[in-house]
């Protein structure tokens, strides 16, 4: 038999659907504004509200700190479809090549979705220390792995530069001389 127990004696699926569903509806939360409101910009309250709610829905549950995180930029590409679908319906075309299309995807995903996640940490990472009653509960979930040696350390710096670079010059940002 197959043992679908956790620490806590939760079913390890109720938990998936528990996190997975708290994504869907955080991420329909705010997805659903772009669809009844008429375009143009949302009231400041509608914002602070949404990000209030998301927070408290994704904040709620059994997750390490890694697992939030991550809920919270899943959640945030529910704005993203939002405004990709209200510049359709507009009859708007979204970009005029592969390398406009990159750079609308980086900032709007990228940056858009990490300002709206961090705005979103601030109330769910107090709810989940609530919900699990102290610190102890926010340690990583997932096996990241961590560089040890010094060679690590040097390849995954380098990584990161190169990645940096590769990014801003297929977005085409000119780079200062």
């Amino acid at each position: 038999m197959m043992n679908t127990q956790i620490d806590n004696g939760a079913p390890k699926k109720v938990r998936w659907l528990w996190l997975t569903g708290g994504v869907i509806f955080a991420g329909a939360l705010w997805f659903i504004p772009f669809l009844v409101l008429p375009p143009g910009p949302q009231p400041f309250i509608l914002g602070l509200a949404q990000v209030v709610a998301c927070g408290l829905i994704l904040g709620v549950g059994r997750q390490g700190i890694d697992v939030l995180m991550l809920r919270l930029l899943i959640a945030t590409l529910g704005v993203s479809l939002g405004l990709v679908l209200t510049e359709l319906s507009d009859g708007q075309t979204l970009c005029r090549g592969a390398q406009d299309c990159l750079q609308y995807g980086v900032l709007l995903v990228g940056f858009g979705g990490a300002v709206l996640a961090i705005l979103m940490a601030f109330v769910a990472v107090p709810t989940t220390i609530v919900w699990r009653r102290g610190f102890g509960g926010l340690g990583p979930e997932l096996g990241w792995p961590i560089p040890k040696a010094a060679w690590q350390w040097v390849g995954l710096s380098l990584g990161v530069v190169v990645g940096f670079y590769v990014v801003i010059f297929l977005m085409g940002i000119p780079w200062p001389a």
